[in-house]
């Protein structure tokens, strides 16, 4: 096992070493116990090469951290955290447990128990990464997950993207892109890890929901994946290289539709309209925009909205003028219709908010510097830090909902209202004051949307209209010492 960690990391490339920090996310469960110590063993000997040979090793080695995060729906006597704390003591490894209240974050950010269980775990990790100063978080994610998920993909339908299965590295969700997951043990069969925990005598707890067939990947796992075995022995392997030839080729693809994306889409916190006439005619770089455009709007469902939803947006790329609406996976408005003015077709897909429960007079949120500021009356939420110029150049922003300040020239509190007429600021570029009434109209952003646009603001004056501007006053010079970094991206992300 130890050597399958070796070649996982040489494969990743992740240039751990020193005095960096890897956060490994513990459960208690057999695949993060055996992640976790199967990564000290190799820290270990990592330790000990330095020790013979430290020229040539100087640069390797690094720290471990563990997490564990009690989801206050099982377990409620804490039995998994006390677990993972001793399991961990007696690896001399410091361990840090937190309690989430993930059902009253569903209810507060309107999402699934799920998806509120999965934002709750990101920003936990999330937290601890930037108070350790850690870049890296490890899950125990194993070849029969990636196997049972490539299989469940397969039969909703899913194209490409769905069937390159769980990645083996890339950027954590409620982390602003700044802390990186991997998973080493995504190659591992759990036969593996379980002869690896026997040989080691480690007994580690055990989740009785995973023995549930009421929920559909259990069966999957229980009763689907052992009969497919015994039709056709090496099932479980043909699943996994369909999941990296899967995962190569929609790379490729996905580089295709960054260029495209840039031409052709418009967005707004719930709003996002694609150009038809800019679209690339493939249909399957087509496919990639508007599943690009429902990740934004329904991030909490991912790789969850049907196909059948995005082939019936496909259809209406090519379809005359016309309108529709789609309530399905959070209320999804979809529509078709031609702008003389401009002379373009537009795809606008929007998502339907309850108005009732927001009133865009007086609203006004304070913004956390660093950390996370969840707005769930915008849909929106923001992350801030504060960063040394020089990673610009290694962290230029994502796109127009990612702003760098010069934080000298800020004047705290930092704070989010909504649009008042009247609003004006100094744009940067344009070389005089604007109103941002104007901004809205130049981009055109309808009525009904600008009520509910975030306008960022310190003691003094408006900053940024993400999406749209940039007052002058904030803007990076040569002489600026720290930089403030701030985006407005959805409430979650697909992992």
């Amino acid at each position: 096992m130890s050597s399958r960690v070796t070649q996982a990391f040489a494969e990743l490339r992740l240039g751990l070493g020193g005095d960096d920090v890897l956060i490994v996310a513990v459960s208690g469960g057999p695949d993060s116990i055996c992640l976790l110590h199967a990564l000290h063993r190799f820290t270990e000997d990592l330790k000990t090469a330095r020790l013979h040979d430290p020229v040539h090793c100087s640069d390797w080695g690094f720290d471990l951290h563990v997490a564990h995060l009690h989801h206050g729906q099982r377990d409620e006597g804490g039995e998994d955290a006390v677990y993972v704390q001793e399991f961990s003591k007696s690896l001399n490894l410091p361990c840090t447990v937190e309690r989430a209240d993930v059902p009253g974050l569903a209810r507060e950010e309107r999402l699934s128990i799920e998806a509120a269980g999965r934002v709750a775990r990101y920003r936990f990790f999330a937290k601890l990464a930037e108070e350790l100063g850690s870049k890296v978080v490890a899950t125990g994610h194993h070849a029969d997950d990636q196997a049972e998920t490539v299989l469940l993909r397969a039969f909703r339908g899913a194209g490409l993207r769905g069937l390159r299965g769980i990645p083996r590295v890339g950027p954590m969700p409620e982390s602003g892109g700044r802390v990186t997951i991997i998973r080493p043990l995504l190659s591992v069969p759990r036969s593996v890890i379980e002869a690896y925990l026997e040989a080691e005598g480690i007994t580690p707890r055990h989740d009785a929901t995973n023995l549930d067939l009421r929920i559909q990947r259990n069966r999957i796992r229980h009763e689907l994946m052992p009969l497919a075995e015994a039709i056709s022995p090496g099932a479980r392997t043909g699943l996994l290289r369909i999941a990296r030839a899967a995962a190569e080729d929609e790379a490729a693809l996905q580089a295709w539709t960054d260029t495209a994306w840039e031409r052709c889409s418009r967005t707004a916190p719930d709003r996002v309209e694609l150009i038809v006439e800019a679209m690339p005619e493939a249909n399957a770089i087509r496919r990639r925009l508007l599943r690009r455009a429902v990740d934004r709007l329904l991030p909490e469902v991912g790789a969850g909205f049907p196909e059948a939803n995005i082939e019936y947006f496909l259809s209406m790329c090519m379809a005359g003028v016309g309108s529709c609406t789609l309530d399905a996976m959070g209320g999804l408005e979809f529509s078709r219709a031609y702008d003389p003015g401009s002379g373009e077709t537009r795809l606008i897909l929007k998502r339907r908010i309850r108005e009732e429960s927001f009133q865009s007079s007086g609203f006004r949120r304070a913004v956390r510097v660093p950390g996370e500021t969840a707005l769930p009356e915008l849909r929106l939420r923001f992350h801030a830090e504060e960063a040394e110029p020089e990673s610009l150049g290694t962290f230029p922003p994502r796109d127009a909902w990612e702003a760098v300040m010069d934080a000298d020239a800020l004047k705290p509190p930092l704070f989010v209202r909504t649009w008042e007429p009247g609003d004006r600021m100094r744009v940067l570029g344009s070389g005089g004051t604007r109103k941002l009434q104007d901004l809205f109209t130049d981009a055109r952003i309808p009525a009904e949307e600008r009520r509910r646009w975030p306008v960022l603001c310190d003691a003094q004056r408006i900053l940024w209209l993400p999406g749209l501007a940039l007052n002058d006053a904030a803007k990076v010079t040569p002489e600026t010492r720290r930089i403030l970094r701030i985006a407005a991206h959805s409430p979650a992300e697909e992992e």
